[in-house]
């Protein structure tokens, strides 16, 4: 059986902004999945831009997480990462299925490449990071409430 190609589309993902360092607290023993925030941000063209643009089925999508920090001393590390990439769609997509695809599968996508990033950095002097897999379907519905 032949895969069918998604009508969702994405440019090459970027690495925006990358901030890691290693903290005075040089413990082990750290709750490695205790605090991990996500912030996703879309940003769409307006209608005038849509009238000045042949193609509006688009939209940025970044994606931020953040471990540790100074304060806290719970981690020895602290990182803050953030990716983005252009998204692109075909019009036979409803409103609903699209707001799904940018703000689940978008940063579902996005976090797939963040997480060999910090795997990567948290690896040296450290005990590996694994970032969990994250169900961006229930943070969608916090921000809906």
């Amino acid at each position: 059986m032949e895969a069918k190609k998604s009508g969702f589309k994405f440019s090459n993902p970027k690495l925006v902004e990358l901030e890691y360092r290693t903290l005075e607290n040089e413990t082990s023993n750290y709750d490695k999945f205790e605090k991990i925030e996500t912030e996703t941000k879309v940003s769409r063209p307006t209608e005038k831009e849509n009238v000045q643009n042949a193609h509006s089925n688009r939209a940025v999508v970044a994606l931020t997480v953040k471990m540790g920090d100074e304060e806290e001393k719970k981690y020895p590390f602290h990182f803050l990462i953030t990716m983005k990439a252009n998204f692109f769609w075909e019009e036979n997509f409803s409103e609903k299925i699209i707001d799904n695809l940018l703000k689940i599968n978008a940063p579902a996508l996005l976090f797939s490449y963040i997480r060999p990033i910090i795997a990567e950095m948290t690896g040296y002097g450290f005990e590996t990071l694994h970032l969990p897999f994250i169900d961006f379907s229930k943070l969608k519905n916090e921000d809906t409430k």
